[in-house]
């Protein structure tokens, strides 16, 4: 068995690191398997097998819940997600044209000389999405209510124990 390489460890972050804690935890597979499906050494799958004992066992103890080791049932990992959807959003990308080219602009600098520069843009509006959902996550935004019907109610408050003469 070869060990794992600087490159084999790269390869299996993220959601990688994820499906294999899973595949390790609850399926019945070799690490020579798990080694060709994630493209990296059978070291590699040894290393991290012994890096990740612990989220591994944790998963094998929770092997009853439905939603064990998945990352969206997870707050943490969902927030996660959120956080990197608002990075790409945020991410400055070249315009494009309906026609399918780069948009370019010519810029005049101070001393009068032109230059073409591809112009950037963001997303705002997917980051203000995702911000939005975020806040729903953690619960941080009010619960709107939606009110139907006559709005000239009166409402008729009455208090047990208490006569209308022991409140004069």
């Amino acid at each position: 068995m070869s060990g794992a390489t600087k490159r084999d460890r790269g390869k299996l972050g993220g959601l990688k690191r994820n499906g294999l804690i899973r595949a390790l935890a609850l399926e019945d597979v070799t690490q020579a398997s798990l080694a060709v499906r994630y493209g990296v050494t059978e070291g590699a799958i040894t290393q991290f097998k012994q890096r990740e004992a612990e989220a591994i066992n944790a998963l094998r103890a929770d092997a009853d819940n439905e939603f064990a080791g998945i990352l969206i049932a997870q707050k943490a990992e969902r927030l996660r997600a959120l956080e990197e959807l608002f990075e790409v959003a945020r991410t400055p990308t070249p315009k494009v044209a309906p026609n399918g080219r780069i948009i370019r602009e010519t810029v005049e600098d101070d001393t009068g000389e032109t230059t073409e520069v591809i112009v950037h843009e963001v997303d705002v509006r997917a980051a203000a999405q995702v911000l939005k959902q975020a806040a729903e996550e953690m619960g941080q935004l009010p619960t709107r209510l939606q009110v139907s019907g006559d709005m000239n109610t009166t409402t008729t408050y009455r208090i047990e124990g208490f006569s209308a003469e022991d409140l004069q």
